[in-house]
């Protein structure tokens, strides 16, 4: 067994939320069984370590622990509506003191072949799951794995090539960290069953799954080209325009959020093992009606590759705070503590309520193999508690796939599907 890591900033935050599963799927070419799998995963598992991980705490701090006795559990399923499923996926609690943080699902069904990844936010990102996936298929296809770098890399401060805070911030954080240093209490198991059991009992995803033709696709690369903005960009700038244009009944936020990838921005790139390596840039960027679409989009992209080049890092300031305070922030958000200034900086954040926006996650182009056994990708699915929808977008097989989930209670099943109808339209 190997302790690895002390777990603070984002990861911490995500430890102990009830809502931190990222799921992933695709359809295969040819079955596979569930012995096939395990043997694969046993393989991989020497490449990506987290695969056999549980948390171990000593007092307030918390490590990864890699244990070769922890197998993630591969579970089988027979004609079963893959919506149903993913929002089983997204409920599914990970107990983290046993272990392990992810799990596999295969469906079967009219002959077609779904693998499902299920993994907690704490050990992954987005694109550890593309990764993850298509190194399962490598292993199918008998493509060597490189397994010769065993050092293990996290997105911490020692790993950012920057400084985090100013001088101020960090006064502050001190202080603040020094205060909470004193106080004795930790999350339990307990307590985390009851915080998800809570969540879930008032929250139903609704998912909507969409794959744009390869003549849509088509039509979206190439317009996006002819502007000179990226596919993420053009597909940003569609929904801000059709958040206020279209369905403006509502008092849509400018605020919303991307997810990137980091990785090769670190010190030591962790290049494509399974990990959390993603930021969370948080913009605003209001539609300005004086201008077309296209302006608007070239507007936004100036903006976002500025903000990115310069704020990349700004989510990972919360490495600063005590992983204790962290602890405490989820706590005071469900209602097991009440500390004010666990409870002015939920306020500060709006952890507390629900953005009539979204987030967006692209994975972008995801290349397949030569005689490949992926037939499609979709993902990430995650779902939100702070933004109305969650939006997660990649490109396979010539085919851009988009993912929403949402609070059917704040967005309908009819308002999701005209945005993606009207998001067609604005790149004919």
């Amino acid at each position: 067994m190997d302790f690895i890591n002390e777990i603070i900033g984002v990861p911490r935050l995500l430890l102990n939320r009830p809502n931190s599963n990222v799921v992933f799927f695709g359809t295969l070419k040819k079955s596979i069984s569930k012995e096939e799998l395990q043997k694969i995963i046993f393989n991989l598992s020497h490449k990506h370590k987290l695969l056999n991980c549980k948390i171990n705490s000593n007092n307030d701090t918390f490590y990864y622990l890699i244990d070769k006795n922890i197998e993630p559990d591969i579970v089988q399923y027979s004609n079963t509506n893959i919506e149903d499923l993913l929002k089983k996926e997204l409920k599914h609690f990970f107990d983290i003191e046993k272990g392990p943080l992810i799990k596999f699902g295969l469906l079967k069904k009219n002959k077609e072949m779904t693998l499902i990844i299920n993994s907690h936010h704490t050990i992954c990102d987005g694109m550890s799951l593309v990764y993850l996936f298509k190194d399962i298929e490598k292993m199918l296809l008998g493509i060597d794995i490189d397994y010769s770098s065993r050092k293990f890399l996290f997105l911490e401060p020692s790993n950012i090539p920057q400084n985090l805070g100013n001088w101020l911030e960090k006064f502050i954080f001190y202080f603040i960290n020094k205060k909470w240093s004193k106080k004795k209490f930790s999350i339990t198991n307990m307590e985390r069953l009851s915080i998800h059991e809570g969540f879930w009992r008032k929250h139903e995803p609704q998912l909507f799954i969409h794959c744009f033709s390869e003549e849509e696709t088509a039509k979206i690369i190439t317009r996006c080209k002819e502007n000179r903005i990226t596919v993420n960009t053009g597909i940003t700038t569609g929904l801000l325009y059709i958040q206020h244009k279209l369905l403006e009944k509502k008092n849509y936020s400018d605020n919303f959020i991307i997810a990137d990838n980091l990785r090769q921005y670190l010190i030591d790139d962790p290049k494509d093992k399974l990990g959390y390596f993603a930021s969370a840039l948080r913009l605003k960027l209001r539609y300005n009606n004086n201008l077309n679409f296209w302006e608007n989009a070239m507007q936004f992209q100036s903006r976002i590759q500025k903000e990115f080049d310069t704020n990349k890092f700004e989510s990972q300031k919360i490495n600063l705070l005590s992983p204790k305070l962290l602890d405490a922030i989820l706590l005071n958000l469900f209602g097991y503590r009440d500390d004010k200034i666990a409870k002015k900086m939920i306020r500060k954040s709006n952890m507390d309520i629900v953005n009539s926006t979204f987030t967006i996650a692209n994975l972008g182009l995801v290349h397949s193999e030569e005689n490949s056994l992926i037939n499609t990708l979709q993902g990430p699915v995650v779902y939100s508690d702070t933004m109305e929808k969650y939006v997660g977008v990649l490109t396979y097989n010539k085919k851009l796939r988009m993912i929403i989930s949402s609070n059917p209670k704040l967005v309908s099943n009819s308002e999701v599907q005209a945005i993606i109808g009207q998001l067609i339209g604005l790149f004919k």
